[in-house]
């Protein structure tokens, strides 16, 4: 059999790995989401205020 201190090791790798790839999906997401409302935001554009907004959020997605 494996050296207990090994497994141990592998599963907290794992558990990294695991974790590490929910918050890449959690980010992508969030990418997704952000560029609907910025699109969202153009589309209803007014005034000045309004792009500037837009220019705004468009700086927190990057």
């Amino acid at each position: 059999m494996a050296d207990p201190a090994v497994l141990k090791q592998i599963k907290i790798q794992t558990g990294v790995v695991k974790r590490l790839v929910k918050e890449h999906a959690s980010y992508i997401k969030e990418v997704e989401k952000e560029t609907q409302k910025i699109e969202k935001m153009k589309a209803e554009a007014q005034n000045e205020d309004d792009e500037y907004a837009i220019k705004k959020a468009g700086q927190v997605l990057q």
